[in-house]
């Protein structure tokens, strides 16, 4: 088993949150698995700025763990994720998700 730290922690997605295939060369791109992916810089920053106040990083993918730390290596982040994980299909609570994650921490940033 996992313990994790008593600290907040955030999660980030991968797939079309952090980066998103892309065609041509935008101006922050990153090529791996053999495809141009575009990154969402300001979601990085924000990455950085989790980790700076102490948080837990962990990044997640639909596609899979393996998928997600793929992702965060080519981004350079390893130093800032603390956990790679499948993004979670459900999860049981005694408070429906909209009262544990409430308007002041959910956060959706475009690219």
């Amino acid at each position: 088993m996992i313990t994790s730290p008593e600290r907040p922690h955030v999660y980030y997605d991968c797939d079309y949150t952090l980066v998103r295939p892309t065609e041509g060369t935008p101006v922050n791109s990153i090529t791996f698995e053999g495809c141009s992916w575009e990154y969402n810089s300001n979601l990085v920053d924000e990455i950085k700025h989790s980790k700076a106040r102490g948080h837990v990083v962990v990044v997640w993918s639909q596609g899979g763990s393996a998928w997600a730390h793929k992702v965060v290596e080519a981004l350079g982040i390893t130093d800032l994720v603390d956990v790679c994980i499948a993004k979670p299909s459900w999860f049981a609570d005694d408070k429906p998700a909209e009262e544990i994650l409430d308007s002041t921490r959910l956060f959706y940033r475009e690219f």
